[in-house]
């Protein structure tokens, strides 16, 4: 699951945008513990739904995976919501193709807290694995660094990077409730 002649690129670009952000923390998503703001039995049911489908898999082809596995939360848009990320590259222990990833990489989801005990999918993409979330010490966002598969037709509103071969790079940040790509 790599990027193939345009990962280098991307992953300077990575760099690039990851030290403009020092001022925030920058970790991979999914991969670093974090408390729990909600219990996975309160988590919206779009988001049971999808772990639990996503475990089935991985459990099936023998590996291990846990219920907050891949889960983290973030304020998206600094108003104080819980924001939930879901990495299903995280979800099982191990990359597992038809399970939590394909040959074009893994999922990542992103719920909006809109409401009272109501969220929105607001991003739902194929990325290469460890894509990358910078947030401030109150877990606020400021931005996902990512590699996205585009597949064959090399089209995706979130691409930052020119595209290379199926994939292309993606420094987003959030304006007025809007993925905005940075150059």
């Amino acid at each position: 699951m790599t990027a193939g002649r345009g990962a280098n690129k991307v992953t300077r670009h990575k760099h690039a945008f990851a030290a403009a952000l020092l001022s925030v923390a920058i970790t991979p998503v999914g991969a670093a513990a974090q408390p729990a703001q909600l219990p996975f039995s309160a988590l919206p049911s779009d988001v049971v739904n999808t772990v639990r489908q996503i475990r089935q898999a991985c459990e099936e082809a023998g590996y291990a995976s846990s219920d907050e596995a891949g889960i983290s939360f973030v304020d998206l848009d600094h108003t104080g919501g819980t924001d939930i990320i879901l990495s299903a590259q995280h979800v099982c222990d191990g990359m597992v193709k038809g399970g939590n990833c394909s040959t074009g990489g893994c999922g990542l989801i992103i719920w909006k807290q809109v409401g009272p005990r109501e969220w929105r999918r607001v991003f739902d993409e194929t990325v290469e694995p460890d894509p990358l979330i910078a947030t401030d010490s109150q877990n606020r966002f400021g931005g996902l660094i990512v590699t996205l598969y585009v597949g064959t037709n090399g089209k995706s509103p979130y691409c930052s990077l020119p595209v290379r071969g199926k994939f292309c790079g993606a420094m987003l940040v959030r304006r007025n409730g809007k993925w905005v790509p940075r150059r």
